[in-house]
């Protein structure tokens, strides 16, 4: 299972060289106008730790647990504020504290 109701802006690239070492990052800048307010939307960088886990550790299990939690969280509704367009919005720790449960949890 592989992004199958991710969003625009969560994003994760990634770069390999020939022995398989990666670099691993969200799309987008730093955003420093948010910086500090917990309002970040953290699935692009979560999404950069699934892509490390699948080409760089062979933790392909790992990394769809993690893609199968961001898709569980957003098949419910939960956005961050960037993402929310008017509805309930949760913020950075909240988003992250829920994937995180989801993956524990297996779903």
């Amino acid at each position: 299972m592989r992004n199958d109701h991710w969003l625009d802006g969560d994003v994760a690239f990634r770069s390999l060289n020939e022995q398989g070492f990666g670099l691993y990052e969200p799309a987008g800048g730093s955003a420093p106008d948010i910086a500090g307010k917990n309002i970040a939307n953290p699935i692009a960088q979560i999404l950069s730790l699934a892509l490390l886990l699948r080409y760089s550790l062979d933790a392909d299990d790992a990394a769809c647990a993690i893609e199968r939690a961001i898709n569980r969280a957003l098949e419910e509704g939960i956005r961050t504020g960037d993402l929310a367009r008017g509805a309930a919005a949760v913020s950075t720790d909240e988003m992250g504290d829920i994937i995180a449960r989801y993956v524990a949890e297996g779903v």
